[in-house]
């Protein structure tokens, strides 16, 4: 895809739902490009592994890299203008270092945690005891 950031993200969690307007709300460029993995039409339409994307977030590069979880939040923070500032914090150490795990803790206990925003998920991935998607 040109011109744009592609983020596929699970469209049945309020936690990722609400990451996304989080992004679009700042992203003034318009670069980012959301794709809901529950959509009928995209599960037909794409050519990546959805359960593989179904895992944590994943996002897809103007020059077509797939970076997931920590790595993808960082590529969407350096889209946003007023966030690349963020991105370049988190991506050095010793964040840079500890910024994966606690990802994928989040992503896993999300159901978990005191300000579960999750509880609306209804995907295969929302159970709260594997990988969440985000």
């Amino acid at each position: 895809m040109r011109g744009g950031i592609e983020v596929f993200y699970d469209g049945g969690c309020r936690l990722c739902v609400a990451s996304r307007h989080w992004a679009e709300a700042r992203d003034r460029g318009r670069r980012l490009v959301f794709r809901d993995l529950t959509a009928p039409a995209l599960q037909t339409a794409i050519l990546l592994d959805r359960q593989a994307l179904a895992l944590e977030m994943t996002v897809r590069t103007e020059d077509g890299r797939l970076l997931k979880g920590f790595d993808g939040w960082l590529a969407v923070l350096g889209a946003l203008p007023r966030w690349r500032w963020f991105a370049l914090v988190l991506g050095a150490p010793p964040l840079r270092w500890i910024g994966p795990s606690v990802y994928r803790f989040v992503a896993r206990h999300r159901r978990r945690l005191p300000w579960d925003m999750a509880d609306g998920c209804t995907g295969p991935d929302c159970t709260g005891t594997g990988g969440a998607p985000h």
